[in-house]
């Protein structure tokens, strides 16, 4: 199988740095998965390897997950990026196959998807220096292009996220640049990641600094969590990009001050923004946190706390459909971590109540959700079998209880 030809326009060109590996998934047997059931948890990775840090992308039927993985042999201590894909709603997987594949050490893999094209994101450090890496498929999985250099050549990279709204393909990473110190970066591709245009610099961050993207039509949305810089002590920031003549950020705003952790999460849909994030407090508790905007993140409401009773939330992640929005997030429980989702049916207005749908005796963290055909596929960390494995969870959006706070 022939992989795609990939043709660069811009002035400023991703750099191919690797040929596209042959395989198709098409011929995939579904033998590492066995037919999952709604409700159900199943383990996607089923191997004695450490695997970690797992995302989903989802688009009609077809469902995208992605992972960090140890890899055997002489380099024991690398990771690489690894995928699989469902084409019947996460019925069946097919069997993982590696896309970094590589002498360095790849982690924090993203994905994004629409229609048949796929996008996953992830930083390396093959080249020495910690370098954002990119890779796409337009046949749902099938194939995949050469893996593309998105950063720069002679800085270090970090903490990148992925975004993408038709055909454009937005990525958004933490870059620590000698004379400029740590910088909140974006570049995107208007064609579907064929090629990508020039780099823009969003604001001063520092090395504990998580940007998240959130991408509607013409406009992108970046959060960031600032402990300490020249200028700004422990704010979550906020800037609004759109495409304009200069395709500048038209806005930068503080969303909320914190005392601890501070990681944040955006959403988008229609007039709608909404900010999530947890925060540590007087009494040594972590709580789940977030604010909303109606009018395109011009001005946002109240911070509201919507951990309920619970006082030791961390990686907060939502799915947004129609009016529709679910948010997951890994939670203290009895000494263990399990994995909580509530759901809002207008918009984030009022929220259901929370439940818990790892509940298991192992540590169960970093969860990540999409939606598709009123479907939620979710996907977390787990140790339950005694090392780190991929979990699955599908459920219909229904099977949540209607808002009541």
């Amino acid at each position: 199988m022939t992989a795609a030809l990939v043709v660069f326009f811009t002035f400023e060109v991703a750099e191919v740095i690797t040929p596209a590996e042959a395989f198709d998934l098409r011929h995939s047997t579904y033998s590492s998965v066995k037919t999952h059931y709604l409700n159900e948890t199943r383990n996607l990775s089923h191997n004695m390897d450490d695997s970690v840090y797992s995302q989903v992308a989802s688009s009609g039927d077809n469902v995208y997950v992605v992972w960090e993985q140890s890899v055997r042999g002489p380099n024991a201590k690398n990771y690489d990026i690894f995928f699989m894909v469902s084409n019947n709603g996460g019925i069946n997987f097919s069997d993982p196959v590696n896309l970094s594949n590589n002498k360095g050490f790849s982690e924090h893999p993203q994905i994004s998807a629409t229609e048949n094209n796929v996008y996953v994101l992830w930083v390396d450090d093959s080249n020495v220096t910690r370098q954002i890496l990119f890779r796409k498929s337009i046949d749902g999985g099938e194939n995949f292009d050469h893996i593309m250099k998105l950063s720069k050549n002679i800085s270090s990279s970090y903490n990148a996220e992925l975004a993408t709204f038709g055909s454009s393909v937005i990525a958004v990473w933490n870059e620590l640049e000698i004379e400029k110190g740590n910088m909140i970066l974006l570049r995107e591709s208007k064609d579907g990641g064929f090629s990508f245009e020039n780099i823009k610099e969003l604001g001063a961050s520092d090395r504990q600094s998580y940007p998240k993207i959130a991408a509607y039509k013409d406009q992108k949305y970046v959060t960031w969590n600032t402990n300490g810089t020249n200028t700004q002590t422990r704010q979550i920031l906020l800037s609004k990009v759109i495409d304009n003549v200069h395709n500048l950020p038209i806005m930068q705003k503080t969303i909320a001050r914190y005392l601890d952790d501070g990681e944040s999460h955006v959403t988008a849909l229609d007039r709608n923004v909404l900010v999530f994030w947890t925060d540590g407090n007087a009494q040594g508790h972590k709580n789940l946190y977030y604010t909303r905007s109606t009018n395109y993140g011009n001005e946002f409401g109240d911070i509201v706390d919507i951990s309920q009773s619970f006082n030791d939330s961390s990686n907060v992640e939502t799915a947004f459909s129609d009016s529709n929005l679910y948010v997951v997030w890994q939670e203290g429980v009895s000494g263990n971590q399990e994995i909580f989702i509530r759901n809002s049916s207008n918009g984030g207005v009022t929220f259901g109540q929370a439940k818990n749908i790892s509940n298991n005796r192992g540590t169960s963290e970093c969860p990540s959700i999409s939606i598709s055909n009123n479907k939620l596929h979710i996907v977390w960390e787990d140790d339950t079998l005694g090392n780190h494995e991929i979990y699955y969870k599908s459920m219909y959006g229904n099977y949540l209880a209607s808002p009541t706070s």
